[in-house]
C-alpha cells in the first residue's frame, strides 16, 4: 500500500460515523426568541379625503427588544421626536390602546401590536397641550404645599 492510499484509509475511517455518539440534535436553542406581528394605524385623513381614502394600516414584524423608535423608522413611519427620554410626549404612539413615547419603549416578547399613530403636526399640538396641562398641574401642587405650609 503506498503513502496516499494509506493517508486515504486514514481519512475515511476518521471522517466515519462514531455509532457511540447519540442522537443528532438540533443545537441551537431551545427557546428561540420570535418576531411579533405589528400592523400600524395611521392617521384619520381629514377634510374633503375622509370620504374617498382610508387611514393606511399595514403589517410587519419585529423583534422582541427592538426599541419601537428603530420599529417606526424601519416601517417608514415618520415620527418627530424631541427630548429622547419620553418626558416631552412628541413621539407618543398608540400600543395597543396606551400611549406609550416612542423613544424609550421596547417590543416585549409574545404579543402581536397594534400600533396607532397620528402625523407630526398633531403630535406636536398635543404634547405642547400636555406640557401646559403639566405646567399648570405644577403650579396647581407647588400653590396647595405653600398653602399648607403658611397654615
Amino acid at each position: 500500500m503506498g503513502f496516499f492510499d494509506g493517508i486515504g484509509k486514514a481519512m475515511s475511517e476518521a471522517m466515519a460515523n462514531d455509532d457511540t455518539l447519540g442522537e443528532k440534535v438540533d443545537p441551537g436553542l431551545k427557546n428561540k426568541v420570535l418576531p411579533v406581528k405589528v400592523t400600524w394605524k395611521g392617521p384619520e385623513p381629514e377634510g374633503m379625503a375622509r370620504f374617498t381614502e382610508k387611514a393606511k394600516q399595514f403589517e410587519t414584524m419585529a423583534m422582541p427588544g427592538t426599541s419601537f423608535k428603530q420599529l417606526a423608522e424601519d416601517a417608514g413611519v415618520e415620527v418627530s421626536y424631541s427630548c429622547n427620554a419620553g418626558t416631552c410626549r412628541i413621539c407618543d404612539l398608540t400600543v395597543n390602546g396606551m400611549r406609550t413615547p416612542a423613544c424609550v419603549n421596547k417590543v416585549q416578547a409574545g404579543r402581536d401590536l397594534e400600533i396607532e399613530w397620528k402625523d407630526v403636526a398633531t403630535m406636536k399640538l398635543i404634547a405642547k397641550d400636555f406640557a401646559i396641562e403639566e405646567a399648570k398641574e405644577r403650579k396647581r401642587a407647588k400653590r396647595m404645599a405653600n398653602e399648607i405650609q403658611n397654615r
